[in-house]
Protein backbone atom coordinates (compact mmCIF):
# COMPACT_ATOMS: atom_id res chain seq x y z
CA UNK A 1 0.00 0.00 0.00
CA UNK A 2 1.29 3.67 -1.31
CA UNK A 3 0.12 5.49 2.13
CA UNK A 4 1.59 2.41 4.60
CA UNK A 5 4.80 2.66 2.86
CA UNK A 6 5.28 6.94 2.43
CA UNK A 7 4.33 7.02 6.10
CA UNK A 8 7.18 4.80 6.83
CA UNK A 9 9.53 6.71 4.60
CA UNK A 10 8.76 9.79 6.32
CA UNK A 11 9.15 8.07 9.45
CA UNK A 12 12.70 7.46 8.81
CA UNK A 13 13.37 10.87 7.28
CA UNK A 14 12.61 12.96 9.94
CA UNK A 15 15.37 11.00 12.18
CA UNK A 16 17.79 11.35 9.77
CA UNK A 17 18.77 14.81 10.69
CA UNK A 18 19.48 13.30 14.72
CA UNK A 19 21.76 10.15 13.27
CA UNK A 20 25.09 12.42 14.20
CA UNK A 21 24.10 13.55 17.01
CA UNK A 22 26.14 12.98 20.10
CA UNK A 23 25.02 9.58 21.71
CA UNK A 24 22.45 9.95 24.94
CA UNK A 25 24.14 8.28 27.86
CA UNK A 26 21.52 5.02 27.80
CA UNK A 27 22.88 4.67 24.43
CA UNK A 28 26.33 4.79 25.91
CA UNK A 29 25.89 3.13 28.62
CA UNK A 30 24.39 -0.03 26.17
CA UNK A 31 27.19 0.37 24.30
CA UNK A 32 29.76 -0.01 26.94
CA UNK A 33 28.15 -2.84 28.22
CA UNK A 34 27.96 -4.87 24.67
CA UNK A 35 31.51 -3.90 24.06
CA UNK A 36 32.84 -6.45 27.42
CA UNK A 37 29.95 -8.32 27.52
CA UNK A 38 32.14 -11.63 26.50
CA UNK A 39 35.10 -10.86 28.42
CA UNK A 40 33.89 -12.61 31.73
CA UNK A 41 33.13 -10.96 34.77
CA UNK A 42 30.60 -11.63 37.88
CA UNK A 43 27.38 -9.92 36.50
CA UNK A 44 25.26 -11.58 33.38
CA UNK A 45 27.13 -9.26 30.91
CA UNK A 46 30.72 -9.14 32.15
CA UNK A 47 31.83 -6.63 34.94
CA UNK A 48 28.92 -3.95 34.15
CA UNK A 49 25.42 -4.53 35.17
CA UNK A 50 22.31 -3.62 33.55
CA UNK A 51 18.97 -4.80 33.79
CA UNK A 52 17.94 -5.24 30.41
CA UNK A 53 17.45 -8.04 28.49
CA UNK A 54 20.00 -10.29 26.22
CA UNK A 55 18.52 -9.39 22.92
CA UNK A 56 18.59 -5.47 23.72
CA UNK A 57 22.66 -5.88 24.45
CA UNK A 58 23.02 -8.19 21.45
CA UNK A 59 21.43 -5.46 19.44
CA UNK A 60 24.17 -2.85 21.17
CA UNK A 61 26.98 -5.79 20.05
CA UNK A 62 25.85 -5.87 16.76
CA UNK A 63 25.92 -2.03 16.50
CA UNK A 64 29.33 -1.40 18.31
CA UNK A 65 30.82 -3.95 15.59
CA UNK A 66 29.22 -1.85 12.75
CA UNK A 67 30.64 1.76 14.33
CA UNK A 68 29.20 2.55 17.55
CA UNK A 69 26.28 4.68 17.80
CA UNK A 70 25.48 5.94 14.37
CA UNK A 71 25.13 2.31 13.02
CA UNK A 72 23.10 1.68 15.68
CA UNK A 73 20.75 4.76 15.01
CA UNK A 74 20.48 3.64 11.66
CA UNK A 75 19.57 0.08 12.69
CA UNK A 76 16.84 2.03 14.79
CA UNK A 77 15.23 4.02 11.26
CA UNK A 78 14.95 0.41 9.89
CA UNK A 79 13.13 -0.68 13.34
CA UNK A 80 11.14 2.06 12.96
CA UNK A 81 10.08 1.69 8.88
CA UNK A 82 9.06 -2.27 10.41
CA UNK A 83 6.86 -0.74 13.15
CA UNK A 84 5.00 1.58 10.68
CA UNK A 85 4.58 -1.59 7.87
CA UNK A 86 3.95 -3.93 10.55
CA UNK A 87 1.08 -1.47 11.72
CA UNK A 88 -0.46 -0.79 8.48
CA UNK A 89 -0.29 -4.44 8.11
CA UNK A 90 -2.61 -5.16 11.16
CA UNK A 91 -4.43 -2.44 10.28
CA UNK A 92 -5.46 -3.53 6.52
CA UNK A 93 -6.81 -6.89 8.38
CA UNK A 94 -8.98 -5.15 10.65
CA UNK A 95 -10.18 -2.65 8.80
CA UNK A 96 -8.51 -2.75 4.88
CA UNK A 97 -7.45 0.66 3.43
CA UNK A 98 -8.68 3.49 5.72
CA UNK A 99 -7.63 0.68 8.98
CA UNK A 100 -4.41 0.44 7.43
CA UNK A 101 -3.69 4.24 7.02
CA UNK A 102 -5.00 5.05 10.47
CA UNK A 103 -2.50 2.81 11.89
CA UNK A 104 0.28 3.60 10.07
CA UNK A 105 -0.18 7.22 10.57
CA UNK A 106 -0.09 7.73 13.87
CA UNK A 107 2.54 5.01 14.32
CA UNK A 108 4.53 6.75 12.14
CA UNK A 109 3.80 10.61 14.01
CA UNK A 110 4.68 8.96 17.33
CA UNK A 111 7.57 7.07 16.78
CA UNK A 112 8.94 9.64 14.09
CA UNK A 113 8.63 12.61 16.10
CA UNK A 114 11.58 12.74 19.29
CA UNK A 115 8.61 14.28 21.21
CA UNK A 116 8.82 10.91 23.46
CA UNK A 117 12.39 10.56 23.57
CA UNK A 118 12.53 8.39 20.36
CA UNK A 119 15.47 10.27 19.44
CA UNK A 120 17.30 8.23 21.70
CA UNK A 121 17.84 4.27 21.11
CA UNK A 122 16.36 2.38 23.75
CA UNK A 123 14.97 -0.73 24.28
CA UNK A 124 11.04 0.38 24.14
CA UNK A 125 11.71 1.73 20.43
CA UNK A 126 13.33 -1.23 19.16
CA UNK A 127 10.52 -3.37 21.29
CA UNK A 128 7.69 -1.99 20.04
CA UNK A 129 8.04 -3.26 16.40
CA UNK A 130 8.12 -6.86 17.48
CA UNK A 131 4.67 -6.19 19.32
CA UNK A 132 3.45 -4.75 16.32
CA UNK A 133 4.76 -7.34 14.06
CA UNK A 134 3.34 -9.64 16.54
CA UNK A 135 -0.37 -8.59 16.69
CA UNK A 136 -0.31 -8.47 12.94
CA UNK A 137 0.61 -12.25 12.75
CA UNK A 138 -1.93 -13.48 15.16
CA UNK A 139 -4.99 -11.05 13.61
CA UNK A 140 -3.85 -12.83 10.48
CA UNK A 141 -3.96 -16.31 11.46
CA UNK A 142 -6.95 -15.84 13.49
CA UNK A 143 -8.99 -13.21 10.69
CA UNK A 144 -8.43 -15.02 7.64
CA UNK A 145 -8.66 -18.90 6.67
CA UNK A 146 -6.15 -20.95 5.84
CA UNK A 147 -4.61 -24.51 5.75
CA UNK A 148 -3.70 -25.56 9.26
CA UNK A 149 -0.46 -25.92 8.31
CA UNK A 150 0.10 -22.52 7.79
CA UNK A 151 -2.25 -21.33 10.20
CA UNK A 152 -0.33 -22.49 12.84
CA UNK A 153 3.21 -21.04 11.12
CA UNK A 154 1.89 -17.77 11.35
CA UNK A 155 0.78 -18.70 15.40
CA UNK A 156 4.22 -19.92 15.63
CA UNK A 157 6.07 -16.53 14.26
CA UNK A 158 3.27 -14.65 16.20
CA UNK A 159 4.50 -16.50 19.38
CA UNK A 160 8.66 -16.06 18.63
CA UNK A 161 8.25 -12.43 18.02
CA UNK A 162 5.89 -11.66 21.10
CA UNK A 163 8.57 -13.18 23.00
CA UNK A 164 11.60 -11.52 21.40
CA UNK A 165 9.83 -8.13 22.84
CA UNK A 166 10.05 -9.31 26.03
CA UNK A 167 13.57 -10.17 25.28
CA UNK A 168 14.46 -6.32 24.19
CA UNK A 169 11.47 -4.85 27.06
CA UNK A 170 11.20 -7.08 29.93
CA UNK A 171 7.89 -5.37 29.91
CA UNK A 172 6.56 -5.41 26.80
CA UNK A 173 4.17 -8.43 27.12
CA UNK A 174 1.85 -6.48 25.18
CA UNK A 175 1.50 -8.45 21.66
CA UNK A 176 1.48 -12.07 24.13
CA UNK A 177 -1.50 -10.51 26.33
CA UNK A 178 -3.39 -9.35 23.04
CA UNK A 179 -2.63 -12.79 21.55
CA UNK A 180 -4.17 -14.50 24.50
CA UNK A 181 -7.37 -12.04 25.24
CA UNK A 182 -8.37 -12.23 21.27
CA UNK A 183 -8.43 -16.06 21.24
CA UNK A 184 -10.04 -17.01 24.47
CA UNK A 185 -12.51 -14.40 23.92
CA UNK A 186 -13.35 -14.86 19.96
CA UNK A 187 -13.37 -18.88 21.59
CA UNK A 188 -15.83 -17.93 24.22
CA UNK A 189 -18.33 -15.84 21.24
CA UNK A 190 -18.09 -18.51 18.76
CA UNK A 191 -16.22 -16.10 16.82
CA UNK A 192 -13.98 -19.44 16.14
CA UNK A 193 -14.67 -22.89 16.83
CA UNK A 194 -13.17 -23.61 20.39
CA UNK A 195 -10.87 -26.82 18.11
CA UNK A 196 -9.24 -23.73 15.98
CA UNK A 197 -9.01 -20.94 19.34
CA UNK A 198 -6.84 -23.72 20.97
CA UNK A 199 -5.18 -25.02 18.33
CA UNK A 200 -3.72 -21.23 17.47
CA UNK A 201 -2.82 -20.28 21.39
CA UNK A 202 -1.24 -23.87 21.79
CA UNK A 203 1.25 -23.12 18.85
CA UNK A 204 1.50 -19.23 19.42
CA UNK A 205 2.59 -20.08 23.41
CA UNK A 206 4.84 -22.69 21.91
CA UNK A 207 6.35 -20.12 19.60
CA UNK A 208 6.64 -17.91 22.67
CA UNK A 209 8.07 -20.53 24.47
CA UNK A 210 11.08 -20.86 21.95
CA UNK A 211 13.19 -17.45 23.00
CA UNK A 212 11.94 -17.75 26.39
CA UNK A 213 13.65 -21.24 26.74
CA UNK A 214 16.69 -20.29 24.71
CA UNK A 215 17.67 -17.57 26.55
CA UNK A 216 17.36 -19.43 30.11
CA UNK A 217 19.76 -22.37 28.25
CA UNK A 218 22.08 -19.04 27.49
CA UNK A 219 22.41 -17.70 30.94
CA UNK A 220 23.10 -21.14 32.47
CA UNK A 221 25.89 -22.04 29.76
CA UNK A 222 27.44 -18.82 30.86
CA UNK A 223 27.54 -19.91 34.10
CA UNK A 224 25.29 -17.39 35.78
CA UNK A 225 21.97 -19.69 35.79
CA UNK A 226 18.47 -18.81 35.81
CA UNK A 227 18.08 -16.76 39.39
CA UNK A 228 20.88 -14.22 37.97
CA UNK A 229 18.95 -13.52 34.83
CA UNK A 230 15.26 -13.69 36.85
CA UNK A 231 17.05 -10.79 38.98
CA UNK A 232 18.43 -8.65 36.52
CA UNK A 233 15.01 -8.64 34.74
CA UNK A 234 12.45 -8.54 37.34
CA UNK A 235 14.30 -8.70 41.12
CA UNK A 236 15.63 -5.83 40.31
CA UNK A 237 12.60 -3.88 39.45
CA UNK A 238 10.94 -4.60 42.59
CA UNK A 239 13.43 -3.65 44.56
CA UNK A 240 14.19 -0.38 42.84
CA UNK A 241 10.20 0.48 43.37
CA UNK A 242 11.14 0.06 46.65
CA UNK A 243 14.24 2.34 46.44
CA UNK A 244 12.37 5.08 44.35
CA UNK A 245 9.11 5.66 47.29
CA UNK A 246 11.67 5.70 50.25
CA UNK A 247 13.75 8.29 48.63
CA UNK A 248 13.14 12.03 47.67
CA UNK A 249 9.94 11.42 45.13
CA UNK A 250 10.45 15.21 43.87
CA UNK A 251 12.81 14.22 40.60
CA UNK A 252 10.20 11.50 39.98
CA UNK A 253 7.14 13.75 40.92
CA UNK A 254 8.81 16.42 37.95
CA UNK A 255 8.98 13.63 35.43
CA UNK A 256 5.28 12.32 35.99
CA UNK A 257 3.97 15.49 35.00
CA UNK A 258 6.18 16.28 32.12
CA UNK A 259 4.91 12.40 31.24
CA UNK A 260 1.65 13.22 31.67
CA UNK A 261 1.80 16.63 29.65
CA UNK A 262 3.53 15.18 26.42
CA UNK A 263 1.19 12.44 26.12
CA UNK A 264 -1.53 15.17 25.62
CA UNK A 265 0.79 16.88 23.98
CA UNK A 266 1.38 14.31 21.64
CA UNK A 267 -2.04 13.18 21.14
CA UNK A 268 -1.39 9.27 22.23
CA UNK A 269 -3.88 10.39 25.78
CA UNK A 270 -6.54 11.92 23.18
CA UNK A 271 -6.38 9.13 21.07
CA UNK A 272 -7.01 6.32 23.78
CA UNK A 273 -9.67 7.92 25.26
CA UNK A 274 -11.25 8.73 22.13
CA UNK A 275 -11.30 5.08 21.35
CA UNK A 276 -12.14 4.04 24.83
CA UNK A 277 -15.27 6.23 24.93
CA UNK A 278 -16.65 4.16 21.56
CA UNK A 279 -15.71 0.90 23.23
CA UNK A 280 -19.09 -0.17 23.44
CA UNK A 281 -19.81 0.32 19.74
CA UNK A 282 -16.52 -1.30 19.52
CA UNK A 283 -17.62 -4.71 21.23
CA UNK A 284 -20.60 -4.57 18.98
CA UNK A 285 -18.78 -4.84 16.02
CA UNK A 286 -15.72 -6.86 16.90
CA UNK A 287 -16.05 -7.73 20.61
CA UNK A 288 -12.80 -10.34 20.32
CA UNK A 289 -10.81 -7.32 18.99
CA UNK A 290 -11.93 -4.68 21.01
CA UNK A 291 -11.84 -6.40 24.31
CA UNK A 292 -7.94 -7.51 22.99
CA UNK A 293 -6.86 -3.66 22.55
CA UNK A 294 -8.41 -2.36 25.39
CA UNK A 295 -6.95 -5.14 27.57
CA UNK A 296 -3.56 -4.09 25.91
CA UNK A 297 -4.03 -0.30 26.23
CA UNK A 298 -4.74 -0.74 29.79
CA UNK A 299 -1.44 -3.17 30.50
CA UNK A 300 0.34 0.13 28.37
CA UNK A 301 -0.99 2.60 30.96
CA UNK A 302 0.12 0.00 33.84
CA UNK A 303 3.38 -0.47 32.76
CA UNK A 304 4.06 3.23 32.19
CA UNK A 305 3.59 4.25 36.02
CA UNK A 306 4.51 0.93 36.75
CA UNK A 307 8.21 1.42 36.91
CA UNK A 308 8.21 4.26 39.12
CA UNK A 309 10.21 6.80 37.54
CA UNK A 310 8.15 8.29 34.31
CA UNK A 311 10.51 8.75 31.82
CA UNK A 312 8.98 10.02 28.74
CA UNK A 313 10.48 7.11 26.35
CA UNK A 314 8.04 4.84 28.92
CA UNK A 315 5.33 6.48 26.70
CA UNK A 316 6.89 4.57 23.93
CA UNK A 317 5.25 1.25 25.16
CA UNK A 318 1.69 2.76 24.38
CA UNK A 319 1.82 3.01 20.77
CA UNK A 320 1.19 -0.23 19.62
CA UNK A 321 -2.11 -0.50 21.72
CA UNK A 322 -2.79 3.11 20.55
CA UNK A 323 -1.89 2.08 16.78
CA UNK A 324 -4.88 -0.55 16.95
CA UNK A 325 -7.32 1.50 18.33
CA UNK A 326 -6.69 4.00 15.66
CA UNK A 327 -7.48 1.33 12.98
CA UNK A 328 -10.25 0.79 14.92
CA UNK A 329 -11.67 4.00 14.59
CA UNK A 330 -10.41 4.43 10.58
CA UNK A 331 -12.66 1.47 10.07
CA UNK A 332 -15.92 2.53 12.09
CA UNK A 333 -15.94 6.11 12.95
CA UNK A 334 -13.44 8.12 10.11
CA UNK A 335 -15.86 10.87 9.88
CA UNK A 336 -16.67 11.44 13.30
CA UNK A 337 -15.14 15.05 14.41
CA UNK A 338 -13.83 13.78 17.48
CA UNK A 339 -11.90 10.66 15.73
CA UNK A 340 -10.29 13.47 13.26
CA UNK A 341 -9.52 15.56 15.90
CA UNK A 342 -7.70 12.66 17.84
CA UNK A 343 -5.81 11.65 14.96
CA UNK A 344 -5.09 15.34 13.75
CA UNK A 345 -3.55 16.13 17.12
CA UNK A 346 -0.91 12.90 17.07
CA UNK A 347 0.04 14.12 13.19
CA UNK A 348 0.30 17.72 13.80
CA UNK A 349 2.76 17.17 16.69
CA UNK A 350 4.79 14.88 15.33
CA UNK A 351 5.12 17.78 11.96
CA UNK A 352 5.72 20.60 14.85
CA UNK A 353 7.63 18.91 17.86
CA UNK A 354 10.73 18.58 15.61
CA UNK A 355 10.73 21.69 14.49
CA UNK A 356 9.76 23.49 17.30
CA UNK A 357 13.06 21.36 19.28
CA UNK A 358 15.61 22.52 16.61
CA UNK A 359 14.37 26.22 16.69
CA UNK A 360 14.47 26.52 20.55
CA UNK A 361 18.01 24.44 20.80
CA UNK A 362 16.33 21.53 22.80
CA UNK A 363 18.24 19.04 20.25
CA UNK A 364 21.36 21.14 20.53
CA UNK A 365 24.51 19.73 22.44
CA UNK A 366 24.49 19.97 26.52
CA UNK A 367 27.71 22.43 26.77
CA UNK A 368 28.80 21.55 30.16
CA UNK A 369 29.01 17.37 28.68
CA UNK A 370 31.21 18.45 25.61
CA UNK A 371 33.55 21.11 27.57
CA UNK A 372 34.17 17.94 30.01
CA UNK A 373 34.50 15.81 27.68
CA UNK A 374 36.92 17.80 25.85
CA UNK A 375 38.74 17.87 29.19
CA UNK A 376 39.23 14.21 29.82
CA UNK A 377 39.85 13.53 25.93
CA UNK A 378 42.82 16.04 26.24
CA UNK A 379 44.40 14.70 29.73
CA UNK A 380 43.55 11.28 29.72
CA UNK A 381 45.98 8.42 28.96
CA UNK A 382 45.16 5.08 27.19
CA UNK A 383 43.64 2.55 29.38
CA UNK A 384 42.53 5.25 31.91
CA UNK A 385 39.39 4.34 34.31
CA UNK A 386 37.33 7.07 35.35
CA UNK A 387 33.88 6.93 37.93
CA UNK A 388 31.33 9.56 37.25
CA UNK A 389 29.14 10.35 39.89
CA UNK A 390 25.84 9.44 39.21
CA UNK A 391 25.56 8.28 35.84
CA UNK A 392 26.49 9.98 32.31
CA UNK A 393 28.10 7.24 30.34
CA UNK A 394 27.56 8.89 27.35
CA UNK A 395 30.55 11.30 28.77
CA UNK A 396 32.81 8.67 29.67
CA UNK A 397 32.16 6.55 26.59
CA UNK A 398 32.86 9.53 24.54
CA UNK A 399 36.37 10.53 25.96
CA UNK A 400 37.60 7.02 25.57
CA UNK A 401 38.01 6.57 29.38
CA UNK A 402 37.23 2.93 30.62
CA UNK A 403 34.10 2.53 33.85
CA UNK A 404 35.71 1.84 36.72
CA UNK A 405 32.24 0.99 38.60
CA UNK A 406 30.20 -1.90 37.57
CA UNK A 407 26.99 1.08 37.65
CA UNK A 408 26.89 2.88 34.60
CA UNK A 409 23.23 4.28 35.78
CA UNK A 410 22.28 5.98 38.83
CA UNK A 411 19.08 3.65 39.81
CA UNK A 412 21.21 0.40 40.19
CA UNK A 413 23.73 2.15 42.38
CA UNK A 414 21.21 3.09 44.37
CA UNK A 415 19.49 -0.08 44.78
CA UNK A 416 22.77 -2.53 44.61
CA UNK A 417 25.13 -0.15 46.34
CA UNK A 418 22.71 2.03 48.58
CA UNK A 419 25.54 3.24 51.08
CA UNK A 420 28.46 3.46 48.64
CA UNK A 421 30.62 0.40 49.99
CA UNK A 422 31.64 -1.01 46.52
CA UNK A 423 32.83 2.91 45.40
CA UNK A 424 34.24 3.95 48.56
CA UNK A 425 36.30 0.33 48.68
CA UNK A 426 37.09 1.22 44.54
CA UNK A 427 38.22 4.26 45.01
CA UNK A 428 40.17 3.19 48.07
CA UNK A 429 41.65 0.30 47.07
CA UNK A 430 44.67 -0.80 44.67
CA UNK A 431 43.08 -0.93 41.79
CA UNK A 432 41.38 2.87 42.37
CA UNK A 433 40.49 4.69 38.88
CA UNK A 434 42.89 7.67 37.59
CA UNK A 435 39.71 9.84 37.37
CA UNK A 436 36.30 10.59 39.49
CA UNK A 437 33.95 13.42 38.18
CA UNK A 438 31.64 14.66 40.44
CA UNK A 439 28.75 15.43 38.06
CA UNK A 440 26.35 15.54 40.62
CA UNK A 441 26.01 16.69 44.07
CA UNK A 442 27.90 13.48 46.33
CA UNK A 443 24.82 13.41 48.76
CA UNK A 444 22.48 13.44 46.12
CA UNK A 445 19.17 11.15 47.50
CA UNK A 446 21.08 11.18 50.62
CA UNK A 447 22.82 8.31 49.59
CA UNK A 448 26.05 10.07 51.47
CA UNK A 449 24.95 10.95 54.55
CA UNK A 450 28.05 10.22 56.69
CA UNK A 451 30.30 11.86 54.06
CA UNK A 452 32.37 8.47 53.54
CA UNK A 453 32.36 9.01 49.47
CA UNK A 454 34.18 12.75 50.36
CA UNK A 455 36.38 11.03 52.61
CA UNK A 456 37.18 8.44 49.91
CA UNK A 457 38.41 11.29 47.64
CA UNK A 458 39.85 13.65 50.27
CA UNK A 459 42.18 11.06 50.97
CA UNK A 460 43.00 9.62 47.73
CA UNK A 461 42.26 12.15 44.86
CA UNK A 462 42.93 15.77 44.28
CA UNK A 463 40.77 18.12 42.27
CA UNK A 464 42.23 19.51 39.31
CA UNK A 465 39.35 21.07 37.30
CA UNK A 466 35.85 22.73 37.81
CA UNK A 467 33.65 22.76 34.72
CA UNK A 468 30.26 24.18 35.13
CA UNK A 469 29.73 22.89 38.68
CA UNK A 470 31.46 19.66 37.55
CA UNK A 471 34.46 18.68 39.37
CA UNK A 472 37.29 16.73 38.14
CA UNK A 473 39.24 14.73 40.40
CA UNK A 474 42.59 12.71 39.45
CA UNK A 475 44.24 9.79 41.85
CA UNK A 476 47.35 10.63 44.14
CA UNK A 477 50.45 9.80 41.96
CA UNK A 478 49.20 9.76 38.79
CA UNK A 479 50.71 12.11 36.38
CA UNK A 480 48.78 13.46 33.70
CA UNK A 481 49.21 16.63 31.64
CA UNK A 482 46.18 18.36 32.61
CA UNK A 483 44.93 21.16 30.35
CA UNK A 484 43.61 24.81 31.15
CA UNK A 485 40.01 24.12 32.00
CA UNK A 486 37.46 25.35 29.10
CA UNK A 487 35.11 28.77 28.68
CA UNK A 488 32.08 27.41 28.74
CA UNK A 489 28.69 29.55 28.73
CA UNK A 490 27.50 27.48 31.64
CA UNK A 491 23.65 26.83 31.50
CA UNK A 492 21.94 28.50 34.23
CA UNK A 493 20.16 26.48 36.92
Amino acid sequence: MPGVLLAAILAVLVRVPFVGRPAFPDESGLLLVARQWHNGGPSLYGDLWIDRPPLLVAYWWVADLLGGVGAARLMGCAAIAVAVIAAGWAGWVIGERRGAYWAAGSTAALLGSPLMATNAINGELLAAPFVLLSCALTLTAVRRTWSVRFEVMLAVFAGVVGSCALLIKQNFADALIFAVVLLVVSGVRSDLTWRRARRILGWGVTGAAIPLLLTVLWAEAAGHGFGDLWHALYGFRSDAVHTIATQSFSAPAERLVRLVGVGIISGIVLLSLRYLSTIRRAIRGDASLAVATAAMLTFGYVAVLAGGSFWLHYLIGLVPAVALAAAQLGAFSPRHLLSRAAIGVVIAAAAITPVAGVASGAMADDPTETAVTSYLQDARLDDDKVIIAYGHANVLEAAGLEPGYPYLWSLPLRVLDPDLDLMTSTLSGPNAPTWFVGWEPLNSWGIDEHGRLESALDENYREVAKICDVEIYLRDGADRDTPPEPTVDCPKP
